[in-house]
């Protein structure tokens, strides 16, 4: 059901950005975030926020994606609407740190680049809406 939520986070970006009422969407994700209980970070995103070395190479493209979701709907559109103890500042912190495969290393260069092309859009994704009219 985790994955559900994500997938309304994003369908929720998409109707407010395109102006449609996602008033049915929200109330769905709500119910989930509540049922499920996604106020825990690690339930949400299904890691150990405190032990983020435990998560594989291959799983960070995915889980950034999500973090910046998170991020962008509550910063963004919504004002916290989905409360978390974690985002992409704790994220990008331990990014820091984690080596990257060099060209070379099929499966590990594949995954260490698709991630920093994720992590360049979850840093360029808070200017992907209009802030004002005309912008």
């Amino acid at each position: 059901r985790r994955d559900v939520f994500f997938q309304l986070m994003y369908l929720i970006r998409c109707y407010v950005e395109m102006e449609l009422d996602a008033e049915p969407l929200l109330a769905d994700a709500d119910q989930l975030y509540l049922q499920d209980g996604l106020q825990d970070a690690d339930r949400m995103f299904g890691i150990s926020t405190q032990a983020l070395s435990t998560v594989r190479l291959e799983d960070w493209t995915v889980l950034i994606m999500n973090i910046m979701i998170i991020d962008f709907n509550n910063r963004c559109l919504f004002n916290n609407r989905w409360r978390t103890n974690f985002g992409l500042t704790q994220a990008f912190f331990h990014l820091r740190t984690l080596p990257l495969a060099p060209p070379g290393e099929t499966d590990a260069f594949f995954h260490s680049y698709y991630l920093a092309t994720h992590v360049a859009f979850a840093i360029s994704a808070y200017t992907a809406i209009k802030t004002a009219d005309g912008t």
